[in-house]
């Protein structure tokens, strides 16, 4: 001890970098360092599903042929008419790939109110860095997440029904399918963001809770009996089904035109709240 200074250690420790990479100087980098885990175990789910949907969807086609109950089942849970089985099958799994996307961009939000209750928030803010930026860079990393979760969804349907020998409409339409799912996902980053600025105790348990209740009234509302007035309350209700006549994305604008308005209400209210606001 006669020859340790204060502050030093027995052993000497690593070199290490005075500043940040450059990749890691922005809110985006920081927001994606962050996320970059949760992101990649989303999108390996959305790859999962979506080599299921497009391994059954061929191969159930014959064995519900003879299912009608089953096939009814199919049908109530996403509307769908004029489809035919295979592209049923698919678009079924694919909602699943959508509430997977939803809940990724969803983390998205709840990282940065994370951030925040754990004061790291605070030190962004006083840097020049306006808050409006810090919340823009999570929504962009949020909206990114739900094209990257359905892209490998429909990477996986596409390789898989390839693999299978499937030679119909429904090859091509795995990507119009995926295409289909962004518009229910992005309410759940909207959402949660108006959240975020307006009550940020109520981040999490609105977000969670909507997207739960949100599944369970809109994919399994026609399983149980519920009113169709109650299942439209529900985004994934919503979301546009690839048919013979082409998709109906009258819902999807609808829903699309909402998130774009709760996300401008966010950015534009985000310039009065403060950072560690309860």
């Amino acid at each position: 001890m006669s020859r340790r200074d204060i502050g030093a250690s027995v052993l000497a420790g690593r070199a290490s970098r005075a500043d940040a990479r450059a990749s890691l100087r922005g809110p985006f980098s920081l927001a994606l360092r962050l996320q970059q885990g949760a992101i990649i175990g989303w999108c390996l789910g959305g790859l999962a599903t979506g080599l299921l949907a497009g391994a059954l969807g061929s191969a159930v086609q014959q064995a519900l042929n003879g299912a009608p109950s089953i096939t009814s089942v199919l049908r109530a849970m996403i509307q769908a008419q004029g489809t035919s089985m295979t592209q049923l099958v698919i678009s079924v799994l694919f909602e699943f790939a959508g509430v997977l996307a939803a809940a990724c961009c969803l983390q998205a939000i709840i990282r940065l109110r994370q951030e925040e209750t754990a004061g790291t928030a605070a030190l962004l803010a006083a840097q020049p860095l306006s808050r409006v930026h810090l919340l823009a860079s999570f929504l962009a990393l949020g909206a990114a997440s739900v094209l990257l979760v359905m892209a490998f969804a429909a990477v996986g349907a596409w390789a898989s029904l390839i693999a299978s020998g499937d030679t119909s409409n429904a090859v091509t339409d795995v990507w119009q399918t995926a295409a289909d799912q962004l518009p229910a996902a992005l309410i759940y980053l909207a959402l949660p963001a108006a959240a975020f600025v307006l009550w940020p105790r109520w981040t999490m348990p609105l977000g969670w809770g909507t997207l739960i209740l949100g599944v369970m009234i809109g994919i399994y509302g026609g399983m149980i009996g519920l009113d169709k007035s109650v299942r439209d309350l529900s985004p994934f209700t919503h979301t546009p089904v690839p048919s013979a006549s082409g998709s109906d994305w009258s819902g999807g604008f609808w829903m699309l035109g909402i998130a774009a308005a709760l996300t401008t209400i966010a950015l534009i209210a985000m310039r009065r709240r403060e950072i560690g606001a309860a």
